[in-house]
């Protein structure tokens, strides 16, 4: 991806219906570093994301790519179809599937075994959840047990 330019990237899942998983949005000048190297404008940037199988999660990398605080790059997550909300009555904390579903957001691991909720994480629909993503790092959509 060129630096100085918007990109949107779409992941589907594979039903025939090409139903949404992610689409990320990475804004002109959201990528500030990658190997401790600053990144012009108008250079090229190889910039992986990866879906984890069985998971509301993805991974980007490589993991040293450092995003602007500012203007880092968007994900909007949509579980509408495949999720599994029955996991709700796993948790005194939430009565229902509706509750459960309402308590997603997108988290992101940062430091092995260390999980914290990205700094904006909301819902935007009834099943989609928009966040910034501040890190090359795994994220997962998940609430609180």
């Amino acid at each position: 991806m060129r630096n100085d330019r918007l990109l949107t990237v779409r992941l589907e899942h594979s039903d025939s219906a090409g139903t949404l998983f992610a689409e990320f949005r990475f804004t002109p000048r959201s990528i500030i570093s990658v190997n401790g190297q600053p990144v012009c404008d108008t250079c090229t940037v190889l910039v992986t994301i990866t879906p984890l199988p069985g998971l509301y999660a993805f991974t980007i990398t490589p993991a040293t790519l450092v995003f602007s605080a500012v203007g880092s790059p968007v994900v909007t997550l949509s579980y509408a179809r495949y999720a599994d909300l029955s996991v709700y009555d796993s948790s005194a904390r939430y009565p229902s599937a509706d509750a459960y579903s309402q308590a997603l957001a997108l988290w992101y691991e940062r430091d092995p075994g260390t999980w914290q909720e990205e700094r904006n994480s909301s819902h935007t629909g009834a099943t989609t959840v928009l966040s910034a993503v501040d890190a090359a790092v795994p994220h997962l959509l998940a609430a609180l047990k």
